[in-house]
């Protein structure tokens, strides 16, 4: 959520024109006291002419991605990092090769079964 980017097909798509006056991160969007800008407040700082829709929009999405994460971070709270798992492992070769394998390993394609 660093980056004020929104992904199609995987690709980055960043507005040239935010970009170019200096929005580059979520940071930016906030104020000292850690609040998002009004949109007015917003217009001032950076001299954008920015569509009502779009900027209140892009806020209601950072917010609930925002909450996403945070509820998902609490329902993994039991997560163990490979590394933690690493140096409580007996034999550490086979989780190795397991995790190597897992970052190797592509799912075979659907093949149609008539032809």
């Amino acid at each position: 959520m660093e980056q004020l980017t929104r992904k199609t097909d995987n690709c980055p798509i960043i507005n040239q024109e935010w970009f170019d006056r200096g929005v580059r991160k979520v940071k930016h969007l906030k104020d000292a006291s850690d609040n998002f800008l009004s949109l007015a407040e917003m217009q001032h700082k950076y001299s954008l002419n920015i569509c009502p829709l779009k900027y209140y929009g892009l806020l209601s999405a950072l917010k609930s991605l925002w909450n996403t994460c945070k509820n998902n971070f609490i329902s993994n709270c039991d997560y163990e990092s490979f590394v933690e798992k690493l140096t409580k492992c007996q034999s550490a070769n086979k989780l190795v090769y397991t995790k190597l394998i897992s970052a190797k390993c592509m799912c075979p394609a659907i093949v149609n079964g008539n032809g």
